[in-house]
Formats: C-alpha cells, structure tokens, sequence
C-alpha cells in the first residue's frame, strides 16, 4: 500500500496548510480556507475507502490465487497419473494380445481337444489344469485392459474437469487485476489531486506574504514604523495612521474616521485582550494566542499585530474596504465596505 502511505502523507500537509492559512473570523472563513478544510476532509475519507477497496480486493485476489495453485497441482498429479495409467493399458493390451497369439497358435485351444487328445486320466487332469491355467492367464490379461482403460478414462475426464477449472479461476485473476490496476489509478488520481491542492495553498500563502512584505516596504519608505515593544505605543488614532500607511492608502480624515470607527466596534486591544490586534484579525503568527471561541488572536508585537492585519486586508476577499480606502474621500463607504465583507464586523457607525 505505498500509495496509500503517500496519499496520507499529502492529506496532512493539506490539512496543515489548511489551519495555517489564517481567516478575520472563524464563523466567516475565506472560501479558500474552507474549501481546503473541505477537501482535506474529503481526501480523508476518499483514501480510507481506497483503503478498503484494495484491501478487499486483494483478499480475493490471493484466495483466487491459492485455489488456482491448488487446482496446477491437481492438474500436474493428474497429468503423471494419466501416463501412468496409460503406459499400464498398454502394457495389458501387449500381454492380450501375447495371449490371444499363443492360444491361435496352440494345436488344440478348446476343453473338447484338450479331452481328446489325453493318453490317460492323469494326462487328461495335467492338460485340464494347463488349459484352465491358460484361460485364466487370458481372462487376467483381459480385465487388466478393461481396468487400465477405465482408468485412463477417468484420470482424462478428471484432467479436462481441472483445465476448466483453471481456466475460470485465470479468467477471474485476471478480472482481480484488473480491479486492483482501477483502484491504483483512483489513488494516483487522489495524489495528484492532493498534490495540486497542496501547490495551490502554497502559492497562496507565498503571494500573501509577498504581499503583506511589499506593503511593509511601502510603510517604511513613507516613515512609518511600528513599534515592536509591549505597552500602548499606538493609540486608536496613531494605529490608524500606521496601518494606511502599510497599505499604502492616503491618511485622510475620512480613511482615519473609518478605521479608528472599526477599532472601537471591533473592541482589540485597547478593549479586550487580543494584544496588538485592534481589528480582530485571526490571522495565525509565531507565538499568536486564541483569545476567543472564533479564533481572533492576541499577538506578541505591534509589528506582528500589522503583519497580519495587512496579510488578512489583502487576503483577496476584501477589495471593496481597500477600493473604499484608496478613494479616500467616503468614511460611511468604507464602513459599508466592511459590514457586507466577510470579516465579521457587522455595521458600525461612523
């Protein structure tokens, strides 16, 4: 089952990449993420019924096995006892025949000559016995032909019963075989599929760290640059600031009501524990901790805090809150952006 083995093992690197590929809320996950998690799920199941179809296929393929084996045997026993019984009925058929020669030649073949042509009683019973002696000799040799060819017969019909046999158990190896070749084909169509999937969750969580990275620099060139210390470094308004600038968003007074609005109705860190995460992102990083049932985590940094928020903004499921960001101009839009996203928020007021 080495398939089998591999298949398991692309399932789990599925399933990690699946947990560690964050959402802003674990009740509005990223279709992506959910998708996986789905098919994850489904791999799971589509390889323990692979599992079982091989595993029962197998099983009767070796019992097919072991009875064809059985019947070769049989064949090949019965094929040395059909030439055994054979030479024998030649052998009875050369001594009839030997015998039938010696009674044609014999001058006087019949009880009543044997009678006749005896000078004494005595050479009457010597004569009697040796004629008795040569009838019975015959008689043998006959039933000896009728037991070998009735043998013959037998080990032949035996031997034709078997050859059937064989040929109904290759017919249904061969069937087996055929099964077992369609099941592999299915595991290497769920690796492959497994493998894609795998590709893909890669590809996206490398094009949101290059995101997240490039959003960074953009930060950094324009002067802003977070804290990473403990305490209240930022305030609500000074946070706002930093992210826009790592989205690479213009500050103005509408995208800072905005986003200092969402800080307060999402209630992080200032608010709850979830430490340098005011937006309630769920976005997984080292040393993150859940601080909720929906998975929203508190952080070990300011820097980790925007790592994330930026990572999950840019996501690919939240262009209408970043179209609304890069307009710059509609606090209320930017809102309403956010309440019909799949971040969770609701509606807020601005």
């Amino acid at each position: 089952m080495a398939h089998s083995r591999s298949l398991h093992a692309v399932l789990l690197a599925v399933i990690a990449l699946a947990l560690c590929l964050g959402a802003p809320r674990a009740a509005s996950a990223t279709p992506s993420i959910s998708q996986a998690r789905s098919h994850a799920t489904q791999l799971r199941a589509d390889i323990a019924a692979l599992n079982g179809r091989m595993a029962a296929v197998a099983a009767r393929y070796d019992a097919t096995a072991q009875r064809l084996n059985v019947v070769d045997a049989r064949i090949a026993d019965n094929r040395r006892r059909l030439a055994a019984a054979r030479y024998q009925l030649a052998v009875a058929r050369r001594v009839l025949a030997a015998r039938v020669v010696a009674m044609y030649k014999a001058p006087s073949s019949g009880f009543l000559d044997v009678a006749l042509s005896s000078t004494s009683f005595d050479d009457l019973v010597d004569k009697v016995r040796l004629w008795s002696d040569v009838y019975r000799q015959g008689t043998l040799a006959v039933t000896a032909v009728k037991r070998s060819k009735a043998d013959v017969e037998r080990r032949g019909l035996r031997l034709a019963g078997d050859r059937k046999r064989s040929t109904v158990l290759l017919a249904q190896i061969g069937v087996e075989r055929g099964q077992i070749a369609a099941e592999m084909r299915r595991g290497r169509s769920l690796l492959a599929a497994a493998q894609a999937r795998v590709q893909s969750l890669v590809k996206q969580a490398q094009a949101r760290k290059a995101a997240a990275a490039a959003a960074a620099a953009a930060a950094s060139a324009a002067g802003y640059h977070p804290v990473s210390g403990a305490g209240d470094a930022y305030t609500p308004l000074s946070w706002a600031r930093a992210l826009l600038g790592y989205l690479g968003m213009p500050a103005t007074s509408q995208n800072l009501t905005a986003i200092t609005s969402w800080e307060l109705a999402e209630g992080g860190h200032w608010f709850n524990s979830a430490r340098y995460n005011p937006l309630d992102t769920t976005m997984p990083e080292p040393g993150a901790t859940v601080m909720n049932s929906v998975g929203v985590k508190a952080y070990t940094s300011w820097a980790e805090g925007f790592t994330a928020t930026v990572a999950t903004l840019r996501n690919g499921l939240y262009g209408p809150i970043l179209s609304a960001l890069r307009r710059g101009d509609d606090a209320v839009a930017v809102a309403a952006a956010v309440a019909s996203s799949p971040w969770g928020t609701g509606a807020f007021g601005v």
